[in-house]
C-alpha cells in the first residue's frame, strides 16, 4: 500500500525520455529500452593508463538527452538508474573486486552553479551496487576548457594536472574503479588514471554510462 500511495503521488518517469512508467515498467520505458544501444563486451578501447574499461550505452541522441537533463537541469534521480547500469556491466565484464570507487570530480565552478556534482550521484548508486567504499579520491584543482575541436595533444595538455588525488585517500596499493557519466575523448579518464597510480594505486579500472563511437 506505501509502495503503491508513493506511485500515485510521485509517479515514476523514464530515465531517457522522461515519460511516465506502467506499471510492469521499471526505470526505462519500453520505447526507449528497445532503442537503447546496449555496448557488446570488449568494445571499448581503455585510455591511456586506465587498465579496463566498460561502458553500458553508445552515446546516442537519447542517451545524451538524458545526461544533459541530470547535468544541466537538475534531475538528480536519473543519477541512479544511470548508476545500476554501469554496475551491471562492471559485474558482468569484470571479474576482480575492487577496493574502492572513484568518480571523475567537476569543478568548483560547476558546483557551485548546480549544487551536486553529478558524476559523484552516479558513482555513489555503482558502489552501492557493487557493495564496494565510495571515496572521494580526487580534487579537480582547475577548470578545463571544451574539449570539441582539439587536437589529441590539446586534449591532453588541457587536462594535464587538473586533479590532484586527495591527501586522506586510502590509495596506495589500491584497486580503484573510477566513474564517470561519458567516455568522448579518453583524455580526462586518462589524466585521473595517471594520477591515481601517481598516489599509489595499484591498478585503475573505469567504467562509464556511454560511450562516443569515436573513442571504440
Amino acid at each position: 500500500m506505501i509502495e503503491r500511495a508513493i506511485r500515485l503521488l510521485f509517479p515514476p518517469r523514464c530515465a531517457f525520455c522522461g515519460t511516465l512508467l506502467r506499471r510492469e515498467e521499471n526505470e526505462i520505458c519500453g520505447r526507449c529500452m528497445a532503442q537503447l544501444r546496449f555496448l557488446p563486451p570488449g568494445s571499448v578501447r581503455p585510455p591511456q593508463f586506465v587498465d579496463r574499461c566498460v561502458g553500458a550505452l553508445d552515446y546516442a541522441q537519447q542517451v545524451r538527452t538524458a545526461v544533459h537533463r541530470l547535468k544541466f537541469r537538475g534531475r538528480q534521480s536519473i543519477a541512479a538508474p544511470f548508476g545500476r547500469l554501469i554496475a551491471y556491466q562492471v559485474r558482468m565484464q569484470m571479474d576482480e573486486p575492487f577496493d574502492l570507487v572513484a568518480w571523475v570530480p567537476t569543478s568548483a565552478h560547476n558546483l557551485r552553479t548546480r549544487g551536486y556534482d553529478h558524476a559523484r550521484l552516479i558513482a555513489a548508486e555503482t558502489a552501492r551496487r557493487l557493495e564496494t567504499p565510495l571515496v572521494q579520491a580526487l580534487r579537480r584543482v582547475r577548470r578545463t576548457e571544451p574539449m570539441f575541436g582539439l587536437s589529441a595533444a590539446e586534449r591532453r595538455a588541457n587536462v594535464f594536472d587538473a586533479f590532484c588525488a586527495e591527501k586522506d585517500a586510502p590509495l596506495p596499493g589500491a584497486r580503484v574503479l573510477i566513474v564517470d557519466d561519458v567516455l568522448t575523448t579518453g583524455a580526462t579518464l586518462s589524466e585521473c588514471a595517471r594520477t591515481l597510480k601517481d598516489a599509489g594505486a595499484e591498478r585503475v579500472c573505469a567504467a562509464v554510462l556511454a560511450v562516443a563511437k569515436k573513442t571504440r
